[in-house]
């Protein structure tokens, strides 16, 4: 290759002599050029200072040990030696050394000694006189060496490229120890100020390998914050020593995770911080795992709220359907009883029966663990259920304010009617605590009453949807009063049944104005969304007993007198109705109440999904379609075929999967719950449901109507 070509090349490395011999710079000239790379050449120590300050990168220093105004090696030892401490003084030429000694840059020594002929091994006098003046080892990371001063081409050019080599394995090293420096700084900043709470743990085997504790290796601050636990009260520490009463699952589980190398993601409540967390644990290396998890306690307790909410009004709604359909002559007292349990939560329940002149009460049903109702019966010596009662009337002072009642202790509400001294003994073998009365009535006459004994520190649950409940009792106990009137007295049988229908229908108006209040009054919009679907279910069943106030045959009803005011009243509850296109195709048939109340709810989910979900504004603006509903009901060879149909967005994707796999133990939300809903109602019915979803939803469902 020509010089002219190598020039042409990019220089990739510069390369500093320090000398005056003008042979030995264009020797050196030469073979630095040859390598492809830049050579400046400076005179002094001083020159040479000034180049290293210049270029921040440190070069390959080549330097001339036969030029003592340079520093050769034996200059550099003796002025070393000179201001070394103890030999006291400093001049300017030592600060110039200093700069070459101190950085950490390769360095190599031109010589002009040969010793390539040397096979004694023992070194002369200037080598001794070299040594003794060299002081200690230069520092820095690269080696310093020497080479012929006049050598040949090839050495030099084999030293020179090592010492660049060298270089550049230098500079990678350092460019990553700065960014492992900047990584480990940006993930400490990250451990300490992560809203999360993080842990390392150590996991404890037993000989046998059985996991038995883990130990807490380190915490970051929002550990403490969210548990409360300090940090110098952990660390090294197991948490079994920390908190004793653990719960062996979370051992368990973080040793699975330890074992598999699985990540996992749990949610439990922890009985010694009194909290529920988030958990997700990894394993990061053989034995030890990390934690990161979030105080969950107030979502958890918000989300159980939610679901017992969605439990009770299901107990309600399905109770009312079974008060509806009711053979009075079949009235279940039991069914009471535990219903009542369900929803208050006490542990033992009685349903008392007034006589019709409010003087005395029995005993028509208990609900309670067989083992209390057992230790009541050997204790009083006698069954409850059947037992008459006096009742004192001054009680009846204590209800004027409100249908319930609280007695503070069981003995206090059963006063002289059962011995204190056993009373006192239940209380204290079963931890009893309050005792409530809910006084059923109509009007001023006393029907009956619900005494409910709660766990002791427990408190009622469900006050207002347990005042619906009575209220529909102490209704359909009328209702049954009134047919046994109506069976003494023919000739007032429609009267009587129409005026019992008509309260029950007022008391659907209560129940479904106690829920819109109960909406409006909470701020949890899931909550809002719940109570509003029950009082729309509310009112679909109430718009029966409005037809069936009207109507001569309480048993049966027209659909089209049915379901025509149903519709109406359904899109009234949403504002934006009036810009709907509603299209009713009604056969005037006629079913039976118990149908038609599964029919009407039916209709009132499939309306209510198709408003809520159906036509986004967005859709509506995309498309400019008038929306629109068509609402069949037709009977053909003993089927009822129905069909609610939309021009809406059609199904979305989770409630299409729900449809294909109709999976009934995902979670109640959204639209999905009110799938199930529909789905349950058609099964009531023994009826099928079919969904086609593309441009709009269209839902058709088949109901026989005879049986065999």
């Amino acid at each position: 290759m020509g010089r002219q070509e190598r020039q042409q090349k990019p220089r990739e490395s510069r390369v500093l002599l320090v000398a005056q011999d003008p042979e030995l710079i264009s020797f050196v000239s030469r073979v630095v050029d040859s390598l492809g790379h830049l050579l400046s050449v400076v005179a002094t120590g001083e020159a040479a200072r000034e180049f290293l300050a210049a270029h921040p990168d440190p070069p390959l220093v080549l330097i001339d040990q036969d030029e003592p105004v340079v520093g050769g090696h034996k200059a550099w030892g003796q002025e070393r030696n000179r201001f070394s401490p103890g030999r006291g003084g400093a001049d300017e030429e030592s600060s110039k050394l200093d700069l070459l000694t101190t950085q950490d840059i390769p360095l190599v020594f031109l010589s002009s000694r040969d010793r390539s002929h040397d096979t004694t091994g023992v070194p002369d006098a200037t080598e001794a006189e070299e040594a003794s003046l060299s002081g200690p080892p230069l520092p820095g990371a690269f080696p310093r060496t020497s080479i012929p001063r006049m050598g040949d081409h090839q050495t030099y050019a084999a030293a020179i490229t090592m010492a660049l080599q060298l270089l550049r394995a230098q500079q990678e090293l350092l460019h990553s120890r700065q960014a492992l420096s900047r990584s480990e700084h940006q993930y400490r900043l990250l451990f300490q100020h992560i809203p999360l709470a993080f842990a390392v743990h150590e996991m404890i085997y037993g000989s046998d390998q059985e996991p038995l504790d883990y130990r807490f290796i380190e915490i970051n601050p929002a550990f403490e914050e969210i548990t409360g636990l300090r940090r110098e009260h952990l660390l090294e520490k197991t948490v079994l020593e920390v908190m004793p009463d653990t719960e062996r699952s979370w051992i368990e589980t973080y040793a699975e995770v330890v074992r598999t190398g699985e990540p996992t993601l749990v949610e439990s409540y922890s009985r010694e911080l009194k909290k529920y967390f988030s958990v997700r644990a990894f394993r990061i290396h053989p034995g030890h795992f990390a934690v990161i998890f979030t105080d969950v306690t107030a979502e958890t307790h918000k989300r159980k709220a939610l679901q017992e909410q969605a439990r009770v009004l299901g107990i309600l709604a399905e109770a009312s359907e079974r008060f509806l359909e009711l053979d009075l002559g079949d009235f279940d007292f039991q069914e009471i009883t535990e219903t009542v349990r369900s929803i208050s939560g006490a542990i033992f329940v009685m349903y008392n029966a007034f006589s019709r002149d409010g003087s005395r009460t029995i005993t028509r049903a208990v609900a309670g663990p067989p083992e209390l109702v057992a230790d009541v019966y050997e204790t009083l010596g006698h069954t409850l259920a059947g037992r008459t009662w006096t009742f004192d009337t001054s009680r009846r002072d204590l209800f004027r304010e409100s249908p319930f009642h609280v007695f503070h202790r069981v003995s206090e509400w059963t006063a002289d009617l059962v011995p204190s001294g056993l009373v006192v003994a239940l209380e204290a073998r079963w931890n009893l605590g309050e005792a409530v009365n809910l006084l059923l009535r109509h009007e001023e006459q006393l029907l009956g009453d619900i005494s409910m004994i709660m766990p002791a520190g427990q408190a009622l649950r469900n006050r207002p949807q347990l005042e619906i409940y009575a209220r529909n009792v102490a209704l359909v106990i009328m209702r049954k009063r009134s047919e046994e009137r109506i069976q003494r007295l023919l000739q007032e049988k429609e009267l009587l049944l129409q005026e019992t229908q008509h309260r029950i229908k007022n008391n659907l108006n209560v129940t479904a104005s106690l829920l819109s209040m109960q909406a409006l009054a909470t701020n949890q919009p899931e909550a809002v969304k719940t109570l509003l679907d029950a009082s729309s279910r509310v009112k679909t069943i109430r718009r029966l007993y409005e037809e069936l106030h009207l109507s001569e045959n309480a048993r049966q009803l027209a659909v089209r007198t049915y379901l025509r005011p149903l519709i109406d009243e359904i899109m009234a509850i949403f504002p934006d109705a009036g810009n709907f296109q509603i299209q009713t195709d009604l056969t005037d048939f006629k079913l039976s109440t118990k149908l038609l109340s599964s029919i009407g709810l039916i209709v009132n989910e499939l309306i209510t999904n198709a408003m809520k979900h159906a036509f986004p504004r967005e859709h509506l603006e995309k498309t400019g379609i008038t929306p629109s509903l068509r609402i069949s009901a037709t009977e053909d060879g003993g089927f009822l075929y129905l069909s609610v149909a939309d021009n809406g967005v059609g199904l979305s994707a989770s409630a299409r999967e729900w449809f294909r796999t109709r999976d009934d133990h995902r979670s109640f939300s959204g639209s999905n719950f009110g799938m199930l809903v529909i789905h349950s109602l058609v099964e009531q019915v023994d009826g099928l449901l079919d969904i086609e979803s593309g441009t709009g939803t269209t839902y058709r469902i088949t109901i026989p109507l005879v049986t065999f």
